[in-house]
Order: structure tokens, then sequence, then C-alpha cells
């Protein structure tokens, strides 16, 4: 008996696309390539990282132009 390779993670291949309309090939990760929608077979996208908080950045700027202000006078 022969064993043939299993591919680790099933691709999705060739689907029709509810959103587009149309035949399309997945993505690596499953998904159409035009518009991102995930056939119900595909995993799950990944989520999008958390923003980076701007305060951070403001208050060393605030303080920045505190020290200038300073030494301009």
């Amino acid at each position: 008996m022969t064993r043939l390779h299993a591919a680790t993670r099933p691709d999705p291949g060739a689907f029709r696309c509810l959103v587009c309309r149309i035949y399309v090939t997945g993505t690596p990760a499953g998904h159409c390539p035009r518009c991102g929608f995930v056939p119900p077979s595909a995993p799950p996208a990944a989520e999008p990282s958390a923003p980076m908080a701007l305060w951070p950045l403001l208050a060393i700027l605030v303080l920045a132009a505190t020290v200038m202000m300073t030494l301009v006078l």
C-alpha cells in the first residue's frame, strides 16, 4: 500500500463568489481575490490589528513644545 502526500491545509481552489457573482480561484487563505469574501469552507480571516494609540505621541509633542518655549523665553 502506497501513501500519497496529503495537504496540511485544504485549499478551497476555485469557487463561485457570492459577492462578485463570478467563478474565482481562491487566495492561499481561501478568500476571493477581488472582494475578500470568505466562503464557508475557508478558514476565518485574520482580525485587524489594534490601531496605535496617539495619546503618547501627543504627550511627547506637547512636552517638547513646552521645553522649546521655555528655552526661547
